[in-house]
C-alpha cells in the first residue's frame, strides 16, 4: 500500500513527528509517497485531486477537515489518531493509540462515511461529528487547550461540562425532525453522526456514520441530575438522554449558541437545516 500523509505536527504534544509516522507506516507495509502539513495553504487542492489512500495524523479537527476535503473523490482515508479526544476514530473502532492504529491499517477495510451539511442563519458548511445546542456549545470556549495530557484534557473537559450543565437553561430553539416537531423541552440537543462528542463522551451509541440518518439526542430538564451523575462516570453505562433518528433536522434558533463540530457560533438567530450528503468518503477501519 502507498499513501499520501497529511500531518498535524502539533497534535498530541508533537510526540508523533512526520519522520516517526513515515517509519511506523513503512514497518506496517504502507509506503508514504509524500506528506503535507495539515495547515498547508494548498491542502484543499491537494485533497480534491487525491486518489488511492490518504493517511491523516491529527486530532478530530484535522481529521474532519480532511474528510470534508475528500468528499466527492475516489480516495480512501486512513485515520491515525494523535489528538486528544479522537472521537471520530474511536467511533469507527480505530484504536486511539497511534501505533496500534498504524499496525491495524494493513487489515483494515473500507467503510462509508457520510458528510453532513448545515445551511441557514448565515451558515453553509459541512460537518463531520455533530451540531449541538446547550451545555456542550456553551462550554466549548472553556475547554482546556493543548499542552496537557490526553487524560487530563478529557477529565478537565468533563468537569467544565458538568459546570455548564448545572447552569443550563432550557434551550431557546425548536426542533423539527423529518417534518415532525419535537415538543419536549430540553436543556441540550445534539444532532450526531458519530457516537462520540466533546471530551470522549458516547452520547449516541446507535449512530452509524455510513447511513443516511442523524441521531438526535436531547436532555429533558428533569434528567439534569442524572446527566450530571453520568458525566462523573460515563463509562458505567449509557447516558440518560432521549434519542430519535432523522434524515433531515431543522432548528429554529432564537439567540442560542450553536456548536458545529469543534466550532462555536455565538447567538444564532433563525432557521438552519441539517442533512447528510450523498457520495460518502471511504474510511479504513478494523474489520
Amino acid at each position: 500500500m502507498r499513501a499520501t500523509l497529511i500531518h498535524n505536527a502539533k497534535a498530541g504534544g508533537g510526540k508523533w513527528p512526520a519522520d516517526r509516522l513515515v517509519a511506523a507506516l513503512a514497518a506496517a507495509g504502507c509506503a508514504v509517497a509524500g506528506h503535507h502539513a495539515s495547515d498547508d495553504p494548498a491542502l484543499a487542492e491537494i485533497l480534491s485531486a487525491a486518489s488511492g489512500t490518504v493517511a491523516v495524523a491529527g486530532g478530530d479537527g484535522t481529521v474532519a477537515r480532511v474528510l470534508k476535503g475528500l468528499h466527492g473523490t475516489a480516495a480512501r482515508l486512513a485515520i491515525l489518531p494523535t489528538g486528544g479526544a479522537n472521537n471520530i476514530a474511536c467511533s469507527l473502532g480505530i484504536p486511539p493509540d497511534p501505533a496500534a492504529a498504524i499496525a491495524a491499517v494493513a487489515d483494515a477495510r473500507a467503510r462509508p462515511f457520510r458528510i453532513g451539511r448545515i445551511v441557514g442563519a448565515g451558515c453553509d458548511r459541512g460537518f463531520v461529528e455533530s451540531v449541538g445546542l446547550g451545555p456542550i456549545a456553551q462550554a466549548a470556549w472553556r475547554m482546556p487547550d493543548d499542552g496537557v495530557s490526553r487524560e487530563e484534557k478529557r477529565e478537565r473537559g468533563r468537569a467544565v461540562l458538568r459546570e455548564a450543565l448545572e447552569e443550563a437553561e432550557t434551550i431557546r430553539a425548536a426542533a423539527i425532525l423529518d417534518g415532525e416537531p419535537l415538543r419536549e423541552a430540553a436543556l441540550m440537543l445534539e444532532a450526531m453522526h458519530i457516537a462520540r462528542v466533546g471530551p470522549s463522551l458516547v452520547l449516541a451509541p446507535g449512530a452509524d456514520p455510513g447511513d443516511d440518518l442523524l441521531c438526535v439526542a436531547w436532555l429533558p430538564p428533569e434528567r439534569r441530575e442524572a446527566m450530571a451523575a453520568w458525566l462523573a462516570a460515563p463509562e458505567a453505562g449509557p447516558p440518560p438522554l432521549c434519542w430519535k433518528s432523522a434524515r433531515r433536522v431543522e432548528l429554529e434558533i432564537a439567540g442560542e449558541a450553536l456548536r458545529i463540530d469543534d466550532d462555536r457560533v455565538k447567538a444564532v438567530v433563525g432557521k438552519v437545516s441539517l442533512e447528510l450528503l450523498d457520495r460518502p468518503v471511504a474510511v479504513l477501519s478494523p474489520p
